[in-house]
């Protein structure tokens, strides 16, 4: 009932004026609202202690909201893209802001495995190579991984994740997915679906237990088409598939 309206919903609307004799003029609009912002970003990755400290952090993609955006990342850094170096396994959590001040924010994990071995006066990286586990320099650490096979941090460690028997039902899909699969050892595992051009929409880390789990999933937000499913342990992609959404 005043000359200024505030807090409107966007929508139709319409005001009416009206004078001091009782004339009546009714005026319609609408207010539009862009489309909320949605980020993605980088895959949750591993860093080594002692070998390859640091890795970067990436925002991908900022859809929707009004141009242009502004970043902030949970360790004080406003760049799109920045350097971690972290010591302990963390999360960072990166808020994108349109010019509207409307937010979003999205959260990358970067686990940490401590391979530093050795002393002050000749420090070195733990290896496993054919069941035996190895204090070497940084370089010939990375000629062994590189080239014969060998593995960061000591053989116990290294024990390998099986991801087996992924399921996926139903395939097309409408509303709700359902993942099967097996685990030979408890675990984290991502899920992470990208669409047909390669920008993640869903991502998400479940704890599995040894032997079988079963997952659902409302998807129902995602458009129709081609989707890729991948499943990764400690960075490594161990299953991909194909989804069709209805």
């Amino acid at each position: 009932t005043t000359e200024t309206a505030t807090s409107l919903e966007a929508g139709a609307h319409s005001v009416i004026v009206t004078d001091a004799l009782g004339n009546e003029v009714t005026e319609d609009f609408s207010i539009i609202a862009p489309e909320a912002i949605t980020v993605s970003v980088s895959d949750n990755t591993k860093v080594y202690l002692g070998y390859n400290s640091c890795t970067t952090l990436n925002v991908i993609a900022v859809e929707g909201g009004v141009a242009p955006y502004s970043y902030e990342w949970s360790n004080g850094e406003t760049t799109q893209d920045i350097s971690a170096c972290p010591e302990t396994t963390t999360t960072y959590t990166v808020t994108v802001t349109d010019a509207n001040g409307c937010s979003a924010t999205a959260d990358v994990t970067v686990e940490v495995e401590d391979v530093r071995c050795g002393n002050a006066y000749r420090p070195g990286v733990e290896v496993c190579y054919r069941g035996k586990s190895y204090c070497m320099s940084s370089w010939a650490a990375a000629v062994f991984v590189k080239y014969y096979g060998a593995t960061l941090g000591s053989c116990n460690a290294a024990e390998q994740v099986s991801i087996t028997n992924l399921r996926l039902y139903p395939n097309p899909f409408r509303n709700y997915l359902n993942i099967q699969l097996d685990s030979n050892m408890d675990t984290n595992a991502d899920f992470v679906i990208y669409n047909f051009y390669g920008r993640k929409v869903f991502s998400t880390q479940e704890q599995l237990t040894a032997g079988k789990s079963n997952l659902t999933y409302n998807l129902s937000y995602l458009r129709r088409g081609k989707y890729f499913l991948k499943v990764r342990v400690n960075g490594v992609t161990q299953k991909a598939r194909l989804l069709i959404k209805r």
